[in-house]
């Protein structure tokens, strides 16, 4: 197990340099890499692969709903949080 965890979003191209801004944090800890490593095992475990074929045959519908999910997210943090204010107790 590595020392050192990374997480964030960088993208190596002339417009992410220049227009965009992503962002990173590097922690050298063995304890939050083994942390981070166990999260992304998990999160590969739920999810299912989508082809190429597969995604363009999805009905177009979903499209819009996907950027108002991802955007929500970004928003708010997480699916969990999105469903508490769509629809609070």
């Amino acid at each position: 197990m590595n020392d050192l965890a990374i997480v964030g979003s960088a993208n190596m191209d002339i417009a992410s340099f220049d227009l965009n801004f992503g962002s990173m944090l590097m922690v050298y800890s063995k304890k939050i890499a083994h942390q981070l490593a166990d999260v992304f095992e998990n999160d590969l475990k739920a999810s299912v692969q989508i082809n190429a074929k597969d995604w363009l045959n999805e009905p177009k519908y979903l499209t819009p709903v996907e950027k108002v999910v991802a955007t929500s997210i970004a928003l708010y943090g997480n699916v969990a949080s999105i469903t508490n204010i769509i629809t609070p107790t």
